[in-house]
């Protein structure tokens, strides 16, 4: 998986927001506020993290039960997908 190509996260006022660059603005105005856990799946993407990866690094910075992160890695992943922000 992978982001999407013309979509950038940038950190405004201590905010994370999607918006789109290039080509893709054309058809997507605006923006979308990310909390800062989907920031850091967004960026564990862009580097190309699996999913497995993903949920193994950020296991070790959440002191979260690891099914209950599985759980919120696996939604997230899911809504960036339907969003049209990342591609398989």
């Amino acid at each position: 998986m992978k982001i999407k190509s013309g979509y950038v996260i940038r950190q405004v006022m201590g905010n994370y927001v999607v918006i789109a660059t290039g080509e893709e603005s054309r058809g997507f105005h605006g923006m979308v506020k990310l909390n800062e856990t989907a920031a850091n799946i967004w960026s564990y993407i862009s580097e190309g993290k699996s999913e497995e990866d993903i949920v193994s690094l950020m296991i070790a910075e959440y002191d979260v039960e690891e099914q209950q992160l599985r759980s919120d890695v696996q939604k997230t992943i899911k809504t960036l997908i339907q969003q049209g922000f990342v591609e398989l």
